[in-house]
């Protein structure tokens, strides 16, 4: 005579094979070891949080930050520093001056002894240098 297993399921006995039996009882007490590290841990949802008006993962969200912006300017400030890693010392200085350190033209022009003009010519070329970098 061959043993029969059985799996209850909401009050409710089926007759099942006896690798069904075994995987069945396999997983139940694979989520009872979880349950119980979960509680060593203290381990929560934030389902629990749930409330008729709001979910609990709602709580959690940072509603402060653009992921998808934030992305794409990480995109841009790479793609920028490869370009200005392809400038000469002398077109990098001009660039920091201008850009960064937000001096005029005029007074970038007295620092180096030349005219506005030629500040402004060779920062329009810097910046040709920079666009074809950028859409090669």
């Amino acid at each position: 005579m061959d043993k029969k297993y059985y799996i209850r399921l909401h009050k409710v006995s089926f007759e099942v094979s006896k690798e069904d039996y075994l995987e069945y009882h396999k997983i139940k007490r694979r989520i009872k070891y979880i349950k119980e590290a979960e509680k060593k841990l203290n381990v929560f949802s934030y389902n629990c949080l749930d409330t008729d008006g709001m979910s609990g993962e709602d709580i959690i969200v940072d509603t402060r930050v653009n992921v998808e912006e934030e992305a794409c300017n990480n995109i841009m400030l790479d793609k920028l520093r490869f370009c200005l890693a392809k400038l000469n010392d002398d077109e990098l200085y001009l660039i920091e001056q201008l850009i960064y350190e937000e001096k005029t033209e005029r007074e970038l022009s007295k620092k180096l002894g030349i005219s506005q003009v030629a500040v402004n010519k060779r920062k329009n070329k810097i910046i040709e240098k920079l666009k074809n970098i950028l859409n090669n």
